[in-house]
């Protein structure tokens, strides 16, 4: 089995850093793409192939934010060209677990998990630092996405 510092490397190898900042910057930017009411029901899971998916935590801000599609379509063509989004989809979040969207589009910029309690905190502190069990798999995927952009 690889380390993970082996895995690492190999993947950002042949990466443009440029590119990288660049995707970073639009889940940063949401609140200003999205404006503050949309973006606070509103959160950017992932682009894949062009498509910028977008989880939206109620039907009614569903309808909201699809009716501003083209402005926010617009606005990031304008400020993000080189991610060439073509499109927006909206799927909706309301009452799915964090889990099943980490499974599905991999970390998501809300999530966050309950702080660890004082004996898990103790545990930490004395044992060897380990990868979480699907490190490698979160890898490997992050990986193939990165492939398919560069192809």
């Amino acid at each position: 089995m690889k380390r993970a510092r082996d895995l690492i490397e190999q993947l950002f190898l042949n990466i443009n850093h440029e590119d990288m900042k660049v995707y970073g910057k639009i889940f940063s930017s949401w609140t200003d793409l999205a404006g503050t009411d949309l973006a606070a029901h509103s959160r950017i899971l992932e682009i894949d192939r062009g498509i910028l998916f977008i989880g939206v935590d109620h039907p009614g801000w569903m309808q909201m934010i699809s009716m501003r599609k083209a402005g926010i379509l617009s606005s990031i063509k304008r400020q993000y060209p080189s991610l060439e989004i073509r499109d927006l989809r909206f799927m909706l979040i309301d009452g799915v677990p964090e889990n099943e969207l980490e499974k599905r589009f991999g970390g998501t910029e809300n999530s966050s998990p309950e702080p660890p309690s004082q004996d898990e905190q103790a545990q930490e502190e004395n044992s060897d630092p380990k990868p979480p069990e699907n490190f490698q798999k979160k890898l490997e995927k992050l990986g193939k996405s990165i492939e398919k952009k560069w192809k």
